[in-house]
């Protein structure tokens, strides 16, 4: 099956980096229709998480994953940024791994690394991947990646399905992980089909790359760059949105 790309804005960098923004989600658990098109402050999500990708100067293309449904609203969120980089919008898969691997085929091959984000996080720090970036070129090569990451304060457990407790876990081994990930694009890839070979799924783009043996780094994260999933993350946003500086946030 051919797989739609649109070209849209040139004018590159020279950073290196393609930033991926999977948007490809239909939202079942939210129920408001696929979450990149669903608007705060009368911008869709996908709008909110481009302006944040735009602010680090080490990207310099920008491919964004949508279902077909999308298509539209992000044809327009990129052209409300013109002559930003290259832009792209591409339909995504079935699964969050195949939306990542099509949107990293439709980027320039040459480019090292690659950071993977999410339309469900509009709250993404500005120059996030800018760090990431920073701290894999201070690693000289020993690192296939690294991820924004948060601590978990609560006392956590390991449960069965029915809800009866199956002991407490650790958690100073524990951390809650965000996007962006800055991953190196050939270990990517390699992961990417030895996933496909055994049949595996992994949520995680860098989970994805430590199934091939590469080694990731965890980044102090933003506890408010919060991931979009129901209906109390969306207030959570809104609320945060309300607190922000004066400039932060379109009137």
């Amino acid at each position: 099956m051919a797989h739609h790309v649109d070209h849209v804005s040139v004018q590159p960098s020279t950073g290196g980096v393609t930033a991926i923004i999977l948007g490809a989600g239909q939202g079942e658990r939210l129920g408001q229709g696929p979450k990149a098109a669903l608007e705060l402050r009368g911008r869709p999500l996908l709008w909110w998480i481009l302006r944040s990708v735009l602010t680090n100067v080490t990207v310099d293309e920008v491919v964004l994953v949508v279902p077909e449904s999308v298509l539209a609203t992000a044809r327009a969120v990129v052209g409300a940024f013109p002559d930003r980089l290259v832009m792209k919008v591409v339909l995504g898969g079935a699964t969050r791994q195949e939306s990542a691997w099509l949107g990293i085929q439709a980027g320039r091959r040459h480019s090292p690394y690659v950071a993977i984000a999410e339309a469900a996080r509009p709250l993404t720090p500005a120059g996030v991947i800018d760090e990431l970036v920073g701290r894999l070129a201070t690693e000289q090569g020993h690192l296939a990646g690294a991820l924004p990451g948060i601590p978990m304060f609560d006392t956590m457990r390991r449960a069965e399905t029915t809800g009866r407790s199956l002991g407490t876990v650790n958690r100073s081994e524990l951390v809650a992980c965000q996007t962006p990930q800055v991953v190196c694009r050939r270990c990517f890839a390699d992961a990417y089909h030895l996933a496909r070979e055994k049949g595996l799924q992994i949520t995680d783009d860098a989970g994805l790359v430590e199934l091939e043996g590469g080694d990731i780094q965890i980044v102090e994260g933003d506890p408010t760059n919060i991931k979009v999933t129901v209906e109390r993350d969306l207030r959570m946003v809104e609320a945060f949105m309300a607190v922000m500086p004066s400039g932060s946030t379109p009137e």
